[in-house]
């Protein structure tokens, strides 16, 4: 069986112990009451879970992209909907929200 890499750089937060499942159903009614635009990533290699991200940007890299940081946009707003959405969840971030690298590998 063939596997494929992808990269991302995702403006979001890493979720503590969180499960996919409650994190993507809780992510669609977070959306119907605060109508805020966020998506789950999941960075999975292996056999195990990956970590599980929630992010309001992201942009996909493909193989030999070089681009510096600061070059990715940022906005406070993203700071506090995703605050807002980790509250929500009724889940614990893992760190401050900020560009994440995330390796997928299917």
């Amino acid at each position: 069986m063939a596997t494929k890499a992808s990269f991302y750089a995702v403006y979001g937060v890493e979720l503590a112990r969180a499960d996919w499942l409650y994190v993507s159903d809780g992510l669609e009614m977070h959306r119907l009451v605060n109508g805020d635009d966020v998506r789950m990533f999941i960075a999975e290699g292996g056999a195990d879970d990956g970590p599980v991200l929630v992010g309001v940007a992201y942009e996909g890299l493909p193989p030999g992209t070089c681009k510096p940081i600061r070059e990715f946009d940022t906005s406070p707003e993203w700071d506090e909907v995703l605050r807002r959405t980790v509250r929500y969840l009724k889940c614990r971030a893992v760190g401050e929200p900020g560009w994440l690298l995330v390796h997928d590998v299917s």
